[in-house]
């Protein structure tokens, strides 16, 4: 779950965000400009635009992006691994997760094995693949 009001992750068990104490609520995505939008909410205030329910494809790319962006505040491991929750063949937000996985090479190869079983021809995913290898082999 995503807080609504400081974007952490956390929990879905709980009914409050643990980091800013914010009920727990679910929210819509405009259309136009992509803000998040309370559900009881029916024009954007940013656009005007109409909010919809967020499928799990836009949830995930949401959250793979919003980890990217927030790299130096949190833990963005935690957005790629709610981005992969929401869509197990989203293949930026496992690559992400891989390269967040530096320090531990074999955690990060598992990672782009399995966004390879996605899609086995990814360069950029072969290449990431061949550093975590390669970084493995000097570390033994």
């Amino acid at each position: 779950m995503q807080c609504y009001n400081c974007n952490s992750i956390y929990n879905d068990y709980l009914g409050y965000c643990p980091y800013c104490g914010m009920k727990k609520e679910e929210f819509n995505v405009c259309t136009e400009c992509g803000k998040k939008v309370k559900k009881d909410i029916l024009l954007c205030p940013e656009c005007g635009g109409k909010p919809v329910k967020e499928t799990d494809e836009m949830k995930s790319d949401r959250l793979n992006k919003e980890g990217l962006e927030i790299k130096s505040r949190h833990f963005p491991i935690y957005y790629f691994d709610e981005a992969i929750r929401f869509n197990k063949n989203n293949i930026e937000a496992w690559f992400n997760k891989a390269e967040e996985l530096y320090r531990t090479p074999h955690n990060a190869i598992k990672c782009c094995d399995a966004a390879l079983k996605i899609n086995e021809d990814n360069p950029k995913l072969l290449l990431a693949k061949a550093k975590f290898l390669k970084q493995e082999r000097q570390e033994r």
